[in-house]
């Protein structure tokens, strides 16, 4: 008789964080390898939580040669050279430090708030949403929460599209600001969410792809907002259209 493997369902991001960094048992490791091999799912978790290091080092590549050049004074012969080995490190962490700041001021100017929606939303599967069933009474109240929040008058009713179902709303943080996140299943399933904070400025909407799902993003009545998920574009179109409508009026 076999062992029966882990419940995909039932293993945490840092489980699978810790198995992708080598931090487990082998016995562990292997449950969970055996476990992602037969579900396509566990292994979309894995790719999500895994570092592209491909997209890291053209982003430090592309960094290195934006970095100013520095002169290097020229030396006799008699001069004692530092080692090797110490000139590398002190570049390489002159590098990394100018990567780091350049990447976190890029982070700021670039909506960095649909980034961080993305890596969350990446994670979510039907059974995120649908493993614990909220009842209408629990919607409401959450919906009542966002309203309070960013002073909204979100219903039921009114968030009731055709071809999607409702689930359920919470509010997060974003940069030390209320940010709500509206969750939606559409035929296929395929979770999507609506997530709005107080608006910074002004955004006409704007369609794109963030972590490999559709989304479109816009700024209108005092609020920017954000609908993505694994889904049609012409679907998160439509959604982003309808509740811009609903969430002004």
């Amino acid at each position: 008789m076999t062992a029966q493997g882990p419940d995909p369902a039932k293993l945490t991001d840092e489980e699978l964080v810790a198995f992708l960094d080598n931090r487990l048992t082998p016995d562990r490791s292997a449950e969970i390898a055996a476990a992602a091999a037969g579900d396509p799912r566990l292994k979309e978790r894995l790719d999500a939580l895994a570092l592209d290091m491909d997209t890291l080092q053209e982003g430090m590549a592309h960094l290195l040669a934006q970095a100013p050049e520095i002169a290097i004074p020229t030396v006799s012969p008699r001069q004692a050279w530092p080692d090797w080995r110490q000139v590398a490190a002190a570049v390489a962490l002159f590098a990394v430090g100018l990567g780091a700041g350049m990447m976190a001021m890029t982070w700021q100017a670039n909506g960095s708030w649909h980034r961080a929606v993305a890596d969350y939303q990446v994670l979510y599967t039907a059974e995120t949403v649908t493993g614990a069933p909220v009842p209408p009474e629990t919607q409401q109240a959450g919906l009542d929460l966002v309203n309070a929040r960013l002073g909204l008058d979100l219903t039921l009713e009114r968030l009731a599209l055709e071809g999607l179902r409702f689930q359920r709303a919470q509010m997060l943080e974003f940069d030390g600001r209320p940010l709500a996140q509206l969750v939606f299943l559409d035929n296929d399933d395929n979770p999507i969410a609506f997530c709005l904070m107080a608006a910074l400025g002004e955004e006409r909407p704007v369609s794109t792809r963030l972590r490999g799902m559709n989304a479109t993003h816009w700024t209108d009545g005092g609020y920017q907002s954000i609908v993505i998920g694994p889904a049609d574009p012409e679907l998160i179109e439509w959604m982003s259209q309808e509740l811009m409508a609903r969430i002004t009026t």
